[in-house]
């Protein structure tokens, strides 16, 4: 037989598409955004055949899937609902592709065509073969070959073609009949005389071979000569008579033809063997590309009487391919194209044994599960059992025989299975477990592995048995291996909260429970697990026995797994290292490489400065540069940062050895003046202490400096609280100065507390400030004390008196009973769809609503599910404590490892999105920042709180919706399936249960306070502890009563009250209650003053009043002395001093406004309830609603009006008036919770670590001239074309603008309010959506709507975060004054701070004249306007943000 094996030589390995994974889908249309096309899309998604899209299929069709894309002539691999992968080898091929590309099944039955030619039904050679041919004449080939008698022509007897093309042909030399065909055998009978020409397709191509038919065919069978045309291949004769075949061009073997045999008729009936066998010489012959093969049996053999006929002759061709061979004793020639293996006895004393090659690549590196070899078993001597074995042996080759086999190893698995006896032992496969011997080619080396099998007796001919080999026409044999990816070792592994040491090359945990992080991925694209070990460092070898292994939750393949150091296994200040390694829910992957760290949480001690020739606090009349020396007791200092006049410390000086601790010096040479060299310590973690403020003054002391008065009105507030705050009142006798307050704290003797500095305060004069203690510092039950002064740009108030508290411990307050609603069904409305630009190839695709929802990215394809709740089952009013969206799994059964639940990744929608929408309409109205567990580590589903969003959705009109999808998809997961609202069990339907405490009346007023005056009294008090519900509409009864009698009431959404009209001597007291939607309060504590007379009240009142015309006067132009503008009033004596403080400030900006064209041409003042009443220390205080308005005009006409409104504190002493101040800041009664914020300005908290400062700002967008004041810039001629166009997704411009314009008058959430109200305007008005996750995340902007505690995010309360956030997270880019329009924010840059502390929302605009909407001292005023009470003020920025999501 000849048998010709291309396939491993010719076939192609192209992946093919898969069948669809989607189920039935619904149409729906493709849409923008903002619109919705004409026609519904009907996109569905591309085909796949991927790993991960036939898992996910698996799971949900709970049987194995084929995994396409994988197939191979040779290689099936399957998905399995485990989540595993079986992978079915082939000892030969089982399919081919066809011309058009898709597989076909191997099927070498053959059939006739009308032409007569014989063709194979489905071969991967396209097998043909020769038709009725006549003979002829080769003279040449008879010259060639040197023969006596003519040789007849070569005819075409097979032809085998590669799908390259390439064209191997078999020719027959002499005639050929017309075949008769049997399945896979055409005989071509009297092919020579008495013989018969037999050729059979097999599935790597073919056997030929010659039926001698009786002995009057030996003399025709003399010599048979066969032509094989192969272009590209060199024939070489063999010693042992075979030929082998070599590559032409670069010598490397490409085939066999083994030495010839034949046997005759006459078969053992128990071995089903031949056992007569005779050699056949060979000669071969090459010219060319055509070989020329001549054969000629042993004439002995065929002339013996003992031979029976028919007698086969079997010349065999092999080109070389994967391998399967077999060795007999007896058998000398090569077995590795025969169509059959075999093992055992024979009964005739021949043992034979078989060897099958594979390639293992794709098992390489797998966690093996099982494994098996399965063989067709044709023949066996019985149907008795016995055993077989499998060995793995060295490599076979066409070299080997029974004397030359290779080594047998070692024995893996036994097998009795028997088959192919007969009745009730049909043919059929017979199977052995090699799932030990699969793992042990799965973790060597080798791309190829051998098995060998052989009887376990190979003396008991009940042992015999024959095979399919790689070369049969069906039923070849399988090695099956089931295995699992395991997931590659994680990258990335890191911990936090962390800090690089690049001087020592260490990193530093600088928290004892860091959170570690690492990224996972699973080649299956399957949810992964982070599994961490933390461990001594050896280098150090200091943490004792310390042992810590802790594994996070599940996410998508190829995110970022994170967990967190429990508290009960915290660190200490030792030598450690951490590694990781993935766990995909069955085995776990390899580990990471070790991360050394040590630990550093003790913050250094803040340094001491001192500048020898400028001591602190004192004028120094000299002049050059300064040499300042910092000094910390800190031993382990890396070095400092510092800045001359800037809190930031934006330069640094540092110790080389990074952990010395050792003194530095910097140098300064600043103008003459008064100025702080602020400095603080860096460690070798990166930790730094408290900022140290060196104040000192260089040059003549002037003869003139403004007073600063010692603050006032001292509290402290937040004391139930880790973090009570210390506050005052600062005050100037210039009511335009920016200062701040510096804090002391002290212990109960008085001596300062080690290493603790308390961050500085900044606000304008009259103001208070207030400082926040850190965590940690005080000891519950302790006394401490201390004090603060107010610092302006040129001289330091004196120091208070040392105030005495207690600190307390930290007060729970119990919650509030909550209640729960479950929203499904009908009301809980969701679909699926691809969001992917090209999942749907070039069109848009459509929503899905049918029984499941999908998320994920299989094979591709990126799947996210979108749900919309109804929430009018939510009771009006209610504060939502919990959301949690609960979905039951359809792929997989709850518990088990393959429905590990990965961490969810959930975007609110920004824009209106329904199922009658495009997939990537879906994808482009979501957010782009996910939402995020407040401690921001992955959160699965289920345990993510949606509660924050949920109560930004009752108001329906901003309920777009979330969409939920796996991971980022930019890597493959497999994908999870959820049940719909649609599916058959309610049961499974999705569940959102909101959580909430239900609306009520709210709480009492807190701490009621009645401060009497000439003839009235001041009530002011606090919110309720408990609103009673989400809103902030509380409006307040104040009531006052006279004995039994009620002499006054009033209503007011503000937190304080004026009452005239009362009668001097007699108690009056003040009630309080709150109202709202939801009811009325219990009236709060009541409390009582009685109002006393002030003599000459009306004359201080009327100061007060000249002191304002005064100003105006002075800033209008009308007055430029002192003199001059106190004469102009009876009472200006009261104000001189007042005024003559200001007198150079107002002057100078009025001068400055005429150098940029503008004059005052309108000032007006009113004043409303004005009372005049006792203060402190035997002083008289004015109080009154003061309205400002002002006209600032431009030579060219342009007015820019402003206007005001604050409650003024005017303190007279000895006569004269002495102290401004805003009348709410000093009478605030701070609240003992968190919401002292509202009611100061509260230092924020200092960096705790390098990390953790601000990048070096930028260049100023817009900065200021030598007047404080904008510059003049040319209009630009281009300003239209530069104008970008309003986009969908930017916030709405004009509802900023509107909401800013009709809400300037709300009641203030914080003392400091201007980001506060500038972000409400974004998302009240622009419909910016919020991004709920971590407080201080630049990339989250949120206001806190869940709890009772003011948490909102930095970036929605602080200037500069919001700034920030603008800028870097939606698309904010700085404009122009000359492109600004409304809706644009505004910031302003502090000189002193050098921080934007300012923000306001512009609400007109043009031609650079542009008017702000603020929380400021004035509600509505004009850019100019912005400079007359902030000469502080040294840059401004305007922020166009560009994304609404």
């Amino acid at each position: 037989m000849a048998s010709v094996a291309l396939s491993g030589l010719l076939a192609v390995d192209v992946a093919a598409p898969a069948t669809a994974l989607s189920t039935t889908t619904a149409a729906a249309p493709a849409t923008a955004t903002t619109a919705v096309l004409a026609a519904r899309a009907t996109g569905v998604p591309l085909p796949k055949g991927d790993i991960t899209s036939a898992l996910l299929q698996a799971r949900l069709e709970h049987k194995r899937v084929e995994v396409t894309d994988s197939r191979t002539e040779t290689r099936t691999l399957w998905a399995n609902p485990d989540g595993t992968l079986t992978e079915d080898h082939a000892a030969g091929p089982v399919r081919f592709r066809a011309d058009d590309g898709t597989w076909t099944a191997v099927d070498v039955s053959l059939t006739q065509a009308a032409d007569g030619t014989v063709e194979a039904k489905a071969h991967p050679l396209d097998l043909t073969l020769g038709r009725a041919t006549p003979a002829r004449a080769d003279a040449p080939a008879a010259r060639r070959l040197g023969a006596a008698a003519p040789v007849a022509a070569a005819t075409p007897l097979v032809s085998l073609t590669s799908p390259e093309g390439e064209q191997i042909e078999l020719g027959w030399r002499g005639a050929l009949p017309a075949p008769r065909l049997d399945g896979t055998r055409a005989t071509y009978p009297g092919a020579l005389p008495h013989a018969d020409l037999v050729v059979s397709a097999t599935r790597t191509g073919f056997e030929q071979f010659l039926m001698l038919n009786s002995r009057q065919a030996v003399e025709a069978a003399g010599t048979l000569r066969m032509t094989l045309t192969a272009k590209g291949l060199t024939a070489k004769a063999d010693a042992d008579g075979g030929v082998t075949f070599a590559d032409s061009r670069t010598g490397k073997p490409a085939g066999t033809l083994p030495a010839p045999v034949m046997w005759d008729a006459r078969t053992d009936e128990r071995s089903g063997e031949h056992p007569y066998r005779a050699p056949v010489a060979m000669s071969v012959a090459q010219q060319g590309d055509r070989i020329d093969l001549t054969l000629t049996p042993d004439a002995a053999f065929l002339a013996d009487p003992a031979t029976r006929f028919p007698v086969t002759v079997d010349p065999a061709v092999g080109l070389l391919t994967t391998f399967t061979t077999f060795v007999q004793e007896g058998y000398t020639t090569d077995q590795s194209t025969a169509t059959e293996l075999k093992l055992g006895n024979n009964g005739s004393g021949q043992v034979a044994r078989s060897f099958l090659r594979f390639d293992t690549r794709a098992v390489k590196g797998k966690d093996v599960r099982s494994a098996t070899l399965k063989l067709w078993n044709h023949h066996s001597w019985s149907c008795q059992a016995r055993d077989w074995q499998v060995w793995d042996t060295g490599t076979p080759g066409t070299a080997t025989r029974w004397t030359a086999q290779p080594a047998w190893n070692r024995l893996w698995a036994t097998s009795a299975q028997t088959k192919g006896f007969g009745t009730g032992c049909a043919d059929g496969w017979v199977a052995a477990d090699l799932t030990a011997l699969a793992r042990a080619w799965a973790a060597n080396a080798h791309d190829q592995n051998t098995l060998g099998i052989r009887a376990a007796d190979e003396k008991d001919p009940y042992g015999w048995k024959r095979f399919h080999s790689r070369n049969a026409p069906t039923n070849v044999p399988v090695l099956s291996v089931t295995y699992n990816n395991p997931p590659g070792a994680p990258t990335a592994t890191a911990l936090s909260p962390s800090s690089y040491n690049s001087f020592n090359k260490r990193t530093y945990a600088t928290s004892l429970t860091p959170t570690f992080s690492a990224k996972v991925a699973d080649p299956d694209g399957g949810t992964v697990r982070a599994q961490f070990e933390v461990t001594p460092d050896p280098a150090f070898n200091d943490a004792g026995t310390y042992s810590w292994t802790g594994t996070s939750g599940a996410v998508a393949s190829g995110g970022t797994a994170m967990l967190r150091l429990p508290d009960d296994k915290k660190l200490g200040a030792f030598g450690y290292r951490v590694r990781s390694r993935a766990h995909d829910g069955s085995v776990y992957g390899a580990w990471s490489a070790y991360v050394p760290f040590r630990v550093n949480t003790a913050k250094p001690a803040a340094p001491q400065i001192d500048c020898t020739r400028f001591p602190r606090d004192t004028w120094t009349d000299s002049g050059g540069e300064i040499s300042c020396t910092l000094t910390t007791t800190s031993t382990d200092g890396r070095g400092y940062l510092w800045g001359l006049d800037n809190p930031n410390t934006p330069q640094q000086v540092n110790d080389p050895a990074g952990t010395g601790g050792k003194p530095q010096t910097v140098k300064i040479n600043p103008a003459q003046g008064w100025h702080t060299l602020h400095a603080r310590t860096v460690d070798s973690a990166g930790l730094l202490s408290g900022i140290t403020a060196y104040q000192f003054g260089k040059g003549p002391k002037p003869a003139a400096l403004p007073t600063l008065n010692v603050p006032g009105a001292l509290q402290e507030g937040a004391q139930d609280t880790p973090t009570p705050v210390l506050s005052g009142v600062v005050t100037s006798g210039n009511r335009g100065a920016y200062l701040h307050g510096e804090f002391a704290l002290y212990d109960a003797t008085g001596t300062p507390l080690p290493g603790v500095q308390l961050p500085p305060s900044f606000q304008e004069s009259g103001q208070r400030v207030a400082t926040l203690i850190p965590e940690g510092t005080l000891v519950p039950g302790r006394a401490y004390q201390w004090a603060m002064r107010a610092c302006g740009d040129t001289a330091c108030s004196g120091w208070t008196p040392k105030r005495t508290f207690t600190a307390k411990a930290a007060v729970v307050r119990p919650a509030p009973p909550v209640r729960t609603v479950d929203i499904s069904g009908a009301a809980l409305r969701d679909a699926t769809a691809p969001v992917g630009p090209a999942d749907c190839g070039t069109g848009p695709c459509a929503a899905v609503e049918d029984g499941t929802l999908r998320v994920g990215t299989p094979g591709g394809t990126a799947w996210r599910s979108w749900f919309k709740a109804n929430l009018s089952a939510v009771p009006a009013g209610a504060r939502i404590t919990d959301a949690r969206l609960r979905l039951h799994r359809a792929d997989c059964a709850t518990g088990t490892a393959e429905c590990t639940e990965p961490a969810a990744t959930v975007h609110d929608l920004a824009e209106a999105w329904d199922p009658t929408h495009s997939g990537q309409a879906l994808a482009a109205a979501a957010d782009e920042e996910p939402l995020l567990a407040d401690d921001e580590l992955p959160t699965a589903l289920g345990d993510l709180n949606l509660g924050a969003l949920v109560a930004d959705w009752l108001p329906e009109a901003d309920n777009h919706g979330l969409s939920l999808q796996l991971g980022d998809e930019r890597t493959a997961g497999p994908g999870v399936v959820y049940h719909s609202s649609r599916a058959a069990d309610k049961a499974l339907r999705p569940v959102l249960t909101v959580s909430y405490v239900p609306s009520g009346a709210p709480g009492a007023p807190e701490n009621v306070k009645a401060v009497p005056a000439d003839g009235g009294l001041l009530a002011t008090w606090n919110p309720p502890a408990d609103p009673g519900a989400a809103t902030d509409a509380l409006t307040y009864t104040v009531a006052v009563h006279r004995g039994g009698t009620e002499v006054a009431r009033t209503t007011t959404g503000d937190t304080r009250a004026v009452f005239g009209g009362l009668t001097n001597g007699a108690d009056h007291t003040v009630t309080v209650t709150a109202d709202s939607p939801h009811g009325t309060s219990k009236a709060a504590v009541p409390a009582t003053a009685k109002p006393v007379a002030v003599a000459g009240q009306e004359r201080y009142a009327q100061a007060v009043r000249d002191y304002f015309a005064a100003r105006a006067g002075v800033l209008k132009g009308t007055y430029t002395t002192v003199e001059q503008a106190t004469a102009s009033s009876p009472h200006g004596a009261m104000f001189r001093e007042l005024i003559a403080q200001q007198l150079p400030e107002l002057n100078g900006r009025r001068e400055a406004y005429a150098r940029h064209e503008r004059r005052f041409t309108e000032i007006t003042t009113a004043f409303d309830d004005v009372l005049t009443g006792p203060g402190p220390d035997n002083t008289v205080v004015v109080r009154a609603t003061v309205s400002e308005s002002s006209v600032l005009t431009h030579t060219d006409g342009t007015q820019e009006p402003e206007e005001g409104e604050l409650p003024g504190r005017f303190v007279f002493a000895d006569g004269a008036l002495r102290i401004e101040a805003n009348d709410t800041a000093v009478e605030v009664t701070l609240p003992t919770t968190g919401d002292v914020v509202r009611d100061a300005s509260v230092a924020p908290p200092a960096e705790e670590r390098v990390e953790d400062l601000a990048e070096g700002e930028e260049a100023l967008p817009i900065v200021l001239d030598s007047d404080g004041m904008l510059a003049e810039e040319p209009v630009p001629g281009t300003t239209a074309m530069r104008l970008a166009a309003v986009v969908a997704a930017a916030p709405s411009a004009s509802g900023t603008a509107n909401w800013a314009k009709r809400n300037a008058n709300i009641k203030y959430d914080y003392e400091n309010d201007c980001a506060n109200f500038v972000s409400k305007a974004l998302h009240y008005g622009g419909k910016m959506k919020q991004r709920k996750g971590g407080r201080k995340n630049q990339a989250r902007w949120f206001r806190n709507n869940l709890s009772f505690l003011r948490l909102d995010s930095y970036t929605w309360a602080a200037a500069a975060n919001l700034r920030q956030h603008l800028k870097n997270y939606r698309g904010g880019r700085e404009i122009s004054r000359y492109d600004a329009r409304p809706g644009d924010v505004i910031f302003g840059f502090y000189r002193t701070s050098k921080a934007w502390n300012h923000t306001g929302v512009i609400t007109a605009a043009k031609g650079g004249k542009i008017n702000i909407t603020q929380h400021g001292r004035s509600h509505h005023t004009t850019l100019n306007q912005w400079f007359k009470n902030n000469k502080n003020l040294s840059a401004i920025s305007i922020i166009r943000p560009g994304k609404r999501s």
